[in-house]
């Protein structure tokens, strides 16, 4: 188990032994490897590792990690960054390995594995054959341990892996950048078939038997994955910044739908950067591209989705109310529909969620607004009178107001007595605001949403509309107070007030639209990971292990 946790020349034996085998030269290796794998260097990782451990409560496990590691880290160097490197050669399916383990004594590496493998040691070349009958050559090359299933290569691969690794390692911990043209078009097809039958057992599963609907999910996927010319997906344990970061970018070939979508994407100005802010609980904007392929996709989940709730509804509601449910419901598909053939979503969504206040807003585009207006007055009329049969009293005040040409519709909801879980999110009454303009569409909910629309509203018009194409900011310390303030249970408010002392309670993600394609990027502060194992170890014995337990 501990030469698994620790990746020596382990590592490398392990990740590339299906591989090992095959060992004859061909003429296109040239054009360069197909998988880099890149392995930032053993101290930082260890120091990030324990980093973490400590966060998480199990920092007393650092010194016995430190005695198990070192052994297996005899004449390796720990200040370098390790490489597996992945060619394919003309059609061939099986991969050439080049690996690269940075060393200080090849010797003692050599020692270390003389314990599961037999090593025939002819001048500059060394062949590994491991127990299983793997078998791999290695040649100490410029500080490394050059490591390959095809000795020819050690003339032929770069010296050192600093061009094949680029800037991966100063970025990541682990990572992998994959250059699928370079991907052999049938082990392409082989993933594709792999995919397409995952995707048919699932919908049998759930006994969605519709392969017309397979058929055009597989051809997206299709297109997507022969379309791709660089894909890098990359894990970052920061400890500075107290932080685990997960990235993936995707680039595609010329005039592919993922390049015609970012060539569109990074045009696109959004209307509604006012509604991200740093101290909200919640704060999301959205602005991006849809292709006419997309779109048509996109409408068929719709329709599925509605009638899936439709279904569900059927269960619960009397026919009148729910001939009512899908009138409206289809007048406000096709409103969402219209919009989407512009071929652009771009909305806001903030929200202030603690043990104190319960206030959300949303802005979208809408192409539509006099259909969705009329709809949403006819709505707010069914539901008005049926409050009144239950003794809800619901009061209506259309064109309340308006604020930079949008006209506001406000609606109060008087909390009944016996919905204490609702008076406990609003107090006695709930605020609904519903806000048209020539091109926009409003809708808040809360205690006082208002103030919170007309600021979200205000930002937008003096902010900066470029900016990525997708953002999501939480803070999790004041979800876990309104969680409290719900359920009293003193674990979450404990995790809140960690939290809040720490500061570290973030959760980002963010896309954006780059040359040829798109990035995304999600980061999870530490704080997180801490209160994560603040309630574990609330949880009783099973939640955690302490120092001296068995496991």
């Amino acid at each position: 188990m501990i030469r698994f946790l620790t990746f020596p020349l382990l590592f490398f034996t392990l990740i590339t032994a299906p591989w090992l085998s095959r060992v004859s030269a061909q003429s296109d290796f040239d054009q360069g490897p197909a998988v880099v794998i890149s392995i930032q260097a053993v101290d930082k990782q260890l120091k990030d590792v324990k980093h973490f451990m400590e966060v998480a409560g199990f920092g007393f496990f650092a010194p016995m990690m430190d005695a198990s590691v070192s052994e297996y880290l005899r004449g390796i160097d720990t200040d370098r960054a390790a490489c597996v490197s992945l060619y394919f050669i003309e059609d061939e399916v099986d991969p050439r390995v080049v690996a690269y383990l940075p060393i200080t004594d090849l010797e003692d590496i050599l020692d270390m594995i003389a314990d599961f493998a037999d090593i025939d040691e002819d001048g500059d070349e060394i062949v590994v054959t491991t127990d299983d009958g793997t078998r791999f050559n290695i040649k100490e090359l410029n500080g490394f341990a050059v490591i390959s299933n095809d000795s020819s290569l050690f003339d032929r691969a770069p010296g050192t892996p600093t061009e094949i690794l680029g800037d991966l390692p100063d970025r990541f911990n682990l990572s992998a950048r994959v250059f699928g043209q370079r991907i052999p078009e049938s082990l392409r097809a082989q993933a594709i078939e792999m995919i397409r039958q995952g995707f048919e057992e699932s919908m049998q599963n759930m006994g969605d038997d519709d392969i017309q609907d397979v058929d055009s999910q597989m051809e997206s996927m299709e297109s997507l994955i022969n379309e791709t010319e660089l894909l890098v997906i990359g894990l970052d344990l920061d400890r500075s910044e107290g932080l685990i970061g997960i990235e993936f970018e995707m680039i595609g070939s010329p005039g592919s739908r993922l390049s015609q979508q970012a060539e569109t994407g990074r045009l696109n100005k959004t209307k509604f950067a006012g509604f991200l802010a740093d101290d909200a609980t919640m704060s999301i904007n959205v602005c991006s591209t849809l292709l006419p392929e997309d779109i048509e996709q996109a409408k068929k989940s719709i329709d599925q989705a509605i009638e899936a709730a439709l279904d569900q509804m059927a269960n619960e509601m009397n026919q009148d109310d729910l001939k009512i449910f899908e009138q409206v419901m289809d007048e406000l598909v096709e409103v969402v529909k219209a919009t989407m053939d512009d071929g652009v979503i771009d909305l806001g969504t903030i929200g202030y969620i603690d043990g104190e206040q319960f206030n959300v807003a949303l802005g979208s585009r809408n192409s539509d607004t006099a259909k969705f207006e009329a709809t949403i007055r006819r709505l707010i009329g069914e539901f008005q009178e049926k409050a009144s049969q239950h003794g809800v009293e619901i009061a209506v005040a259309f064109d309340e107001s308006t604020h930079r040409s949008v006209t506001f519709h406000q609606i109060t909801v008087t909390v009944p007595d016996d919905e204490q879980e609702m008076k406990d999110i609003f107090g006695d009454r709930l605020l609904i605001i519903v806000g048209i303009s020539q091109s926009e569409s409003y809708l808040a909910a809360g205690q006082n949403p208002k103030q919170l629309l007309i600021d979200a509203i205000d930002r937008s018009a003096g902010a900066s509309a470029d900016l990525p194409a997708g953002q999501l900011k939480i803070a999790v310390a004041p979800l876990l107070d309104f969680a409290y303030r719900l359920q009293k249970d003193e674990s979450l408010a404990e995790m809140a007030e960690s939290l809040r002392k720490a500061g570290n309670d973030k959760i980002t993600m963010v896309s954006k639209f780059v040359p040829d394609g798109q990035s995304f990027r999600m980061e999870i502060q530490d704080g997180i990971i801490k209160a994560i194992a603040l309630l574990g170890a609330q949880m009783g014995p099973m939640g955690r292990v302490a120092p001296g337990d068995d496991f």
